[in-house]
């Protein structure tokens, strides 16, 4: 879900969340009880936030139990499941920060997650591996719809889950919502005019329309105008090199969303051209390449993340 400023995403997610717990929500399976996250960025922003807003939906009745942290932050919210008068079991909300490290996102499984603007990869991918069998695992997003290249001296902006997942939304696994300062019906006229007043150009398409525009950074090309040349492009192969095999013979093994794409078998009298872009390989930024022929046609593209071995 990705909205303007004050377009009321956050409060929608925290809803998502409740009437997950509470087996209440007309939609979606009710499984009696259930165990979600609340993710946010820091514990700071999670208590001024999704945190106030989600206890603010739970009736005060329907909360058994609470588990606080240091500072008076909740870790943990434990909820009575009613239905018709009788007690069917307790949900359990805990509340989850990015910036705590990806080896506090490891435990039992999950019916629900909720992140509250985008965490890193590394983080999401330990998420979804809190999945149970026979039973489905729902994630939802709420996010400022900004696509903001990384660089030294600031965090976040829309990376990974714009090129992973807005992309390759399909309606069926992966959807897609937008919406605008304008969809908050709570909002006067007034308001929303006050709201508009404060931006202008791209930021005025992020912050008042909820549109995926590039904020800033230090991008050489236009986003856009690459994304609509690769929308164009011809297929490729994707998966990664395997060379675990005896003479140390390299093979090409395909997988989905591996970090190697090929639009053109190599050739052993061919001239190529690799420019690469390393990172640490410990979760941060990827590591990135590409390869050109003598023509200067890109055939090869690597870019995920690699382990420094």
């Amino acid at each position: 879900l990705h909205g303007a400023n004050r377009s009321s995403k956050t409060f929608s997610g925290g809803y998502e969340a409740c009437a997950t717990a509470l087996c209440i929500h007309p939609y979606k399976p009710n499984l009696i009880p259930n165990d979600g996250w609340v993710v946010s960025e820091t514990y700071k922003v999670q208590e001024e936030a999704s945190q106030k807003i989600v206890m603010s939906l739970i009736p005060p009745n329907r909360i058994k139990k609470i588990f606080n942290l240091k500072g008076g932050v909740i870790e943990q919210v434990w909820i009575d499941v009613v239905k018709k008068g009788k007690l069917l079991g307790t949900s359990k909300i805990g509340f989850k920060s990015s910036d705590s490290g990806v080896r506090n996102f490891a435990g039992a499984a999950k019916r629900w997650i909720w992140f509250d603007e985008e965490p890193p990869q590394e983080i999401y991918k330990e998420c979804i591996a809190r999945i149970a069998a026979g039973q489905p695992l729902d994630i939802w997003f709420t996010m400022t719809p900004i696509f903001q290249q990384r660089g030294a001296g600031h965090r976040g902006g829309m990376s990974w889950v714009y090129r992973e997942l807005y992309q390759k939304r399909d309606g069926k696994r992966i959807s897609a919502f937008g919406m605008s300062v304008e969809d908050n019906k709570f909002l006067s006229r007034e308001q929303v005019e006050e709201q508009k007043l404060k931006y202008t150009g791209v930021e005025y398409d992020i912050r008042i329309k909820g549109e995926f525009k590039l904020l800033s950074g230090n991008s050489v090309f236009d986003i856009e105008k690459l994304d609509t040349q690769i929308k164009r492009a011809p297929k490729y192969a994707q998966g990664f090199l395997d060379y675990s095999g005896t003479n140390y013979a390299i093979k090409f093994k395909d997988k989905e969303n591996g970090v190697l794409k090929v639009w053109e078998e190599p050739r052993s009298n061919g001239r190529y051209f690799i420019g690469s872009d390393i990172g640490l390989g410990v979760g941060g930024d990827p590591s990135c390449a590409v390869v050109l022929d003598e023509k200067l046609r890109q055939v090869a593209e690597l870019h995920g993340q690699i382990a420094p071995r």
